[in-house]
C-alpha cells in the first residue's frame, strides 16, 4: 500500500495531454472547463437537462436513456444504406419512438409522428432547448418605476437584473413536423439500438 507521501497530491494540475490519457471520456460535442473536469473525474456531463456518459445519455426530463450511436458520415454501410435506397427509417424506427438528433450545434430531443411514403422521411415534434433572453425592455421600464440608489455593481441591483432573464421550457420549444435526417441522429432508444446492430450498422 502506497504511503502518503507517494500518494497523488490531489491538488495537482493535468494538462490536457493527461486528462486525454486517461482514456475515459464522455461523449458529447462540447468541450469546456466543467466537461474536463467531469471526463478527468469519470462523472457524467450534465448540460440542457442530459447526463452524458460514455456510451449513454440519460435525459433527465423525459427520463429516457439513449444509446450513442456512431455518427453518420463515420459508418459507410449506414450511408451507403440511405443512399441507394435500402434503408428505411420505418424498419428501425415506428411512430411514438424518440430519438436525439443534432440541431443547431446541440442535442435535441424528437418524436416521430409520421413517415413520408414516397421519401421515407421521418417526420415528427422536435424539441428545441430555449435559450436565455435579456429583457432589456422590461429592465429599463423597473429602474424607471423603482429608482436605484445603489452603484450598478451592488448585490442587490445584480440580483434584481436577474428577474429579467427569461427562457421558457423544453415543451414551449416544440416545433411540430419537422424532418429528422438520417445525418442529424446521435442517439436512441436500446430497442433501435439493437435493430441498428442486427442490421450491421452499429
Amino acid at each position: 500500500m502506497k504511503t502518503e507521501n507517494q500518494m497523488v497530491n490531489p491538488n495537482r494540475r493535468m494538462t490536457q495531454y493527461q486528462v486525454d490519457g486517461k482514456g475515459y471520456f464522455n461523449k458529447h460535442p462540447y468541450n469546456n472547463r466543467e466537461s474536463r473536469w467531469c471526463d478527468l473525474n469519470e462523472v457524467p456531463y450534465a448540460r440542457n437537462g442530459y447526463l452524458y456518459g460514455s456510451e449513454t445519455i440519460e435525459d433527465q426530463i423525459t427520463g429516457i436513456t439513449y444509446y450513442q450511436i456512431d455518427g453518420y458520415y463515420n459508418n459507410t454501410n449506414l450511408y451507403r444504406g440511405f443512399h441507394d435506397g435500402t434503408v428505411d427509417p420505418s424498419t428501425l424506427f415506428k411512430e411514438g419512438d424518440t430519438l436525439l438528433i443534432r440541431h443547431q450545434q446541440a442535442d435535441v430531443r424528437f418524436k416521430i409522428t409520421e413517415f413520408s411514403p414516397r421519401a421515407k422521411n421521418m417526420i415528427g415534434t422536435r424539441y428545441l432547448n430555449i435559450a436565455w433572453h435579456w429583457d432589456e425592455e422590461g429592465w429599463n421600464k423597473y429602474k424607471k418605476e423603482n429608482p436605484i440608489e445603489t452603484n450598478e455593481s451592488n448585490w442587490k441591483v445584480w440580483h434584481q437584473r436577474n428577474a429579467f432573464w427569461t427562457t421558457g421550457s423544453v415543451l414551449a420549444g416544440a416545433q411540430p413536423d419537422k424532418i429528422a435526417r438520417p445525418w442529424s441522429w446521435t442517439a436512441v432508444t436500446k430497442e433501435t439500438l439493437l435493430k441498428l446492430q442486427l442490421l450491421g450498422y452499429q
